[in-house]
């Protein structure tokens, strides 16, 4: 039984070994292939050091120089195939960096500029909830039923599950 799952298990690798050495196959190179290896080692050791695939481009960076060395056209296609998917990666994990300290540095800001414009809006709406639940004769209103007082009595544009979301 353990025999038969090595066998599909080296069968399936075998297969995309082989897909990679075929898409490493359609890779267009350049004449001068170790000058493509320097200047991704360039840009690969500018990258920043907590970025996850740094490593593994650097060294497969190094393997493609060492089978571009022992004459290995095959293996250097896939090193570099894997490095170009790498860098492809890596950009996408920058950008994502980018986004985040955007978002993160800029969301204080909006949330207090949200605040400050909406806050008047959001103090009229839980005085009117006050008011609400000290008329009613009920003792228990529920949040959605005070929200949808309030949207009736101000006639307000907002959805009901905004305001029940903003009053106390």
């Amino acid at each position: 039984m353990a025999e038969s799952k090595r066998l599909k298990l080296v069968a399936r690798m075998s297969a995309e070994l082989d897909a990679l050495q075929h898409r490493a196959d359609d890779l267009i190179l350049p004449d001068d292939r170790s000058g493509l290896v320097a200047a991704w080692m360039e840009h690969a050791e500018s990258l920043p050091k907590e970025e996850p695939k740094r490593r593994a481009i650097i060294n497969n960076l190094i393997h493609a120089r060492n089978m571009l060395e022992k004459g290995d056209d095959p293996a250097f296609r896939v090193a570099i195939y894997l490095v170009k998917e790498y860098f492809k990666d890596a950009q996408f994990n920058g950008w994502l960096g980018g986004i985040r300290r955007q978002y993160g540095k800029d969301a204080e800001h909006r949330r207090n500029q949200v605040e400050e414009e909406r806050g008047p809006v959001w103090a009229l709406w839980q005085a009117e909830a006050d008011k609400i639940r000290a008329e009613s004769t009920v003792n228990n209103l529920s949040k959605s039923e005070i929200a949808r007082r309030i949207k009736k009595r101000l006639r307000c544009d907002d959805p009901e599950g905004t305001i029940r979301k903003r009053i106390t």
